[in-house]
């Protein structure tokens, strides 16, 4: 997925769901693209701890962030796991 749909697709979301909402998209050298909001939030220091973590880089506005992350999927949603009160779907969840 292209930079500017994985920012589209985010965007989208946070239209019609509450919270924070973050969509990873992987690239051919196995670095993963993203975006992340949150209405009226301020994913500042969020996304610097998770850049930190997942040796990635990228910034915004307070709101509405994007980058990209050198990080296995697997390290991606083990830190999901521990910084939200969500669930990260899977791949195969998200094809249904």
């Amino acid at each position: 997925m292209e930079a500017g749909s994985v920012q589209k697709l985010t965007d989208a979301i946070l239209q019609v769901c509450k919270g924070r909402c973050a969509v990873f998209s992987r690239n051919a050298d196995g670095s993963y693209k993203y975006a992340m909001g949150e209405k009226d939030g301020d994913l500042r220091q969020f996304t610097k701890e998770m850049n930190a973590v997942l040796n990635g880089r990228g910034g915004g506005k307070p709101f509405f962030v994007q980058g990209s992350v050198q990080a296995s999927e697997k390290e991606i949603r083990a830190f999901s796991k521990i910084n939200s009160n969500c669930s990260v779907p899977s791949q195969k969840h998200l094809a249904e």
